[in-house]
């Protein structure tokens, strides 16, 4: 399936009865997938044991998805990378965890971030619990079998006490991969970025987050009008949402920190470049009734950031209605699509909800999913 002959495809990927469990699950989880304007579903598959932590990634011309699993022999989580043939879901090749020490306590290889190389073969970063620690993972397929790469973070560390989580993934021009992810050293939690030349992981500047600050969830993005530099956002317990780009020397700020609020949780954003380099962010916050997602487009002209059309995405007039989990591309023509998952204040309903900003205002693309969670949007291509 040739993608790109599609206008205005999108993917989203979610699941259905999803969670994280503590111990295997009693019932069976669906993912499923559409893309285009809803118009053309690519299938679901039932997954014994999937949770609910997904990604998606296509070049155009693959689709592929990654998602943790239980593992009922080892009663641990792997990662579990699926590619659409056109017809139906395939594995590529076995499972993944990045340990044959799995941890004391638990066992999550969780978080996946997926992307694809120039040949269609997908690399894949996560987060795993080992008996040294949690750390960063990355494996590259080659066309046959899964390669590792070296371990990113606390890798040896032998504390429990010490982690390195939720990492983000790009490739840059030449393949390389680059992640971020939020890492605690024992006294703070910072941001850190690192790429792969080859051979080792590179650090990119110094960790990133404020003194005194937990810094967590980064969304990462690569500039490709200048030379792949990253740019970086992530959300710290002050209350603030930072967005900041690696010039070459030296992390810098892009435009001030935003606010946000999420009653003692920490907001999920992400954060795409258009051809410029220049960055839209959608993050949720609580504005002290309900959860919304907030879109600004970075203005390089008078460095500030800017709302997209009113800048609040929520669907539902229902008090108490909460949208949260963005999760943001943009079209050719640099117009952001964000997706998210609401839930409707009705005690038990969540739905999908996917909107392209076009002709100055935020428009629907097609109709909603039914209850699903945790959405993903991937590469838009026209």
């Amino acid at each position: 399936m040739n993608v790109k002959r599609l206008v205005g495809v999108l993917l989203v990927v979610f699941l259905l009865a999803a969670c994280r469990f503590e111990a295997a699950p009693d019932a069976e989880s669906r993912l499923e997938a559409q893309a285009g304007s809803w118009g053309l579903n690519i299938g679901f598959f039932d997954e014994s044991y999937a949770s609910g932590s997904t990604t998606v990634a296509t070049d155009g011309n693959n689709i592929e998805t990654a998602y943790s699993t239980y593992n009922v022999g080892s009663g641990c989580l792997d990662i579990r990378v699926k590619k659409w043939s056109g017809s139906s879901w395939t594995n590529v090749g076995s499972d993944l965890s990045g340990s044959s020490t799995r941890g004391v306590i638990s066992c999550y290889a969780f978080n996946p971030s997926l992307a694809l190389d120039a040949s269609g073969n997908p690399v894949v970063a996560w987060d795993e619990e080992t008996a040294s620690g949690t750390n960063i993972y990355v494996q590259r397929f080659n066309g046959t079998d899964w390669e590792n790469l070296t371990p990113l973070g606390l890798a040896g560390s032998n504390d429990l006490e010490r982690t390195s989580q939720r990492p983000s993934l790009a490739l840059d021009s030449s393949g390389n991969p680059v992640v971020a992810w939020d890492e605690y050293d024992g006294s703070g939690t910072n941001i850190y970025v690192q790429r792969f030349d080859g051979t080792n992981w590179i650090p990119i500047g110094v960790n990133l987050g404020n003194p005194g600050a937990t810094a967590r969830n980064p969304s990462l993005a690569l500039d490709r009008s200048d030379n792949d530099k990253p740019v970086v956002s992530w959300v710290e317990d002050s209350g603030k949402l930072q967005v900041q780009k690696y010039n070459g020397a030296n992390w810098e700020s892009v435009g001030s920190a935003l606010d946000w609020s999420l009653r003692g949780q920490y907001a999920k954003s992400s954060v795409a470049l258009d051809s410029a380099g220049n960055p839209t962010i959608a993050w949720e916050s609580d504005d002290g009734s309900d959860f919304n997602i907030y879109v600004r487009r970075f203005d390089a002209s008078t460095n500030t950031w800017a709302n997209v059309g009113s800048g609040v995405l929520s669907v539902s007039s229902v008090a108490d209605s909460d949208a949260q989990s963005p999760s943001l591309v943009l079209d050719s023509s640099g117009n952001p699509i964000v997706a998210w998952q609401e839930f409707l204040g009705d005690g038990n309903s969540w739905n999908i909800y996917v909107q392209r900003f076009t002709g100055g205002a935020w428009l629907n693309v097609g109709s909603t999913p039914d209850t699903p969670v945790d959405p993903v949007l991937t590469s838009y291509y026209e």
